[in-house]
């Protein structure tokens, strides 16, 4: 009795006709494994489902928000063009990142090679940063407008300025995943397979000290900035009496408080739902 084949755990579909004395291989058999392994779960479908609905609005309701600001140029305005830049990250992030990231959580491999790891994960720590600076230059441009009204306006040039600078920040934050992400290998016990994942490729120290810088400065420090400015809008607008005001004027500036608020919470959900894509 001839003993059993052996098969180069890479060379999988060697084993469709493959056939000795007492070990067959079939085709039917390969694809079986493959798929059993491979196609998805009702689960993954139901994970690859939601994806894509929140894919399709995140896509179209952010290319509507560049479409807008860019043909109406009455609402070009300060913030309509940080907002802007916020849709832009958001469709970068959606368009580039998610189909990717889907991909491999559902099949647990990655199939893009090493140079789209580095350019998804850089992307996705990059738009982080754009997200949180963005919202934070909102809160500065909303606190110079409500409680420094005589202050000379932030002008259309000055947010193109200050729109490159947090992109190059944010640049520089996610580059040193351009040279730590790699594609690694391992073996899958139940394939006899060598599959593919786009992972850091940083010893766990330095990993957590990057992680840990990341949350600092992406984080932390926005949070700190975001919450300061607003709860000075709010004193201001709660507290302070400009002499000369009308009832009419102030309840203006209420309603404008309100719909700035607004406008923050559906930024904020919107955020969510791209990182949403991201972590999945």
């Amino acid at each position: 009795m001839a003993s059993a084949m052996s098969l180069e755990p890479h060379d999988f579909y060697a084993c469709q006709n493959v056939c000795e004395v007492d070990v067959c291989f079939s085709l039917e058999l390969t694809l079986e494994c493959v798929r059993s392994y491979i196609f998805p779960t009702p689960m993954e479908w139901l994970f690859i489902c939601l994806h894509l609905v929140l894919f399709t609005v995140g896509v179209l309701g952010n290319f509507l928000v560049c479409f807008v600001v860019v043909r109406s140029k009455h609402m070009q305005t300060v913030t309509n063009l940080f907002i802007m830049n916020l849709a832009v990250a958001d469709f970068i992030v959606l368009v580039l990142c998610s189909p990717p990231t889907v991909l491999q959580s559902v099949t647990e491999t990655w199939y893009m090679g090493e140079v789209m790891c580095k350019v998804v994960v850089f992307f996705q720590n990059t738009v982080i940063g754009v997200s949180v600076l963005t919202l934070s230059a909102i809160a500065v441009e909303r606190y110079f407008a409500i409680c420094r009204p005589l202050q000379p306006r932030i002008t259309q040039r000055k947010v193109t300025v200050t729109v490159l600078v947090i992109w190059l920040i944010s640049a520089a934050m996610g580059s040193p995943n351009m040279t730590n992400i790699v594609v690694t290998y391992f073996k899958n016990a139940e394939l006899n397979q060598y599959l593919a994942t786009c992972q850091s490729g940083l010893d766990y120290q330095m990993a957590e000290v990057y992680l840990m810088f990341i949350v600092i400065a992406f984080y932390l420090v926005p949070m700190v900035i975001i919450g300061i400015f607003y709860l000075i809008i709010s004193h201001h607008l709660w507290h302070v009496r400009v002499p000369g005001t009308t009832i009419r004027g102030e309840y203006f500036t209420l309603r404008l408080f309100q719909h700035t608020k607004m406008l923050i919470a559906i930024v904020f959900l919107a955020d969510s739902i791209t990182n949403l894509l991201k972590v999945c």
